[in-house]
């Protein structure tokens, strides 16, 4: 499941993470600065891992500054695509 994030609502986030049936989810986050990128990538990381454990969420940034900033922040269940 793809969720593309347009807005910055985290209530929305929550409620498409909750209700993600696959056990995979992919969030485009391509659109939003290192700071936005950063707090959706953290707060999705906890819903989903409280939801579903096992599950991973493969984000879609738009540099690899981004990418370099949250993989130091050493979230399990995040990849980056």
């Amino acid at each position: 499941m793809t969720v593309l994030l347009k807005e910055k609502n985290i209530n929305t986030l929550k409620q498409k993470i909750k209700t993600a049936k696959n056990s995979d989810i992919e969030l485009d986050l391509s659109s939003m600065n290192i700071i936005e990128a950063s707090k959706i990538a953290v707060l999705s990381s906890a819903v989903y891992y409280g939801t579903n454990p096992t599950g991973k969420i493969k984000c879609r940034l738009k540099s690899d500054n981004i990418k370099n900033f949250i993989a130091g922040l050493a979230l399990q269940n995040i990849e980056f695509v």
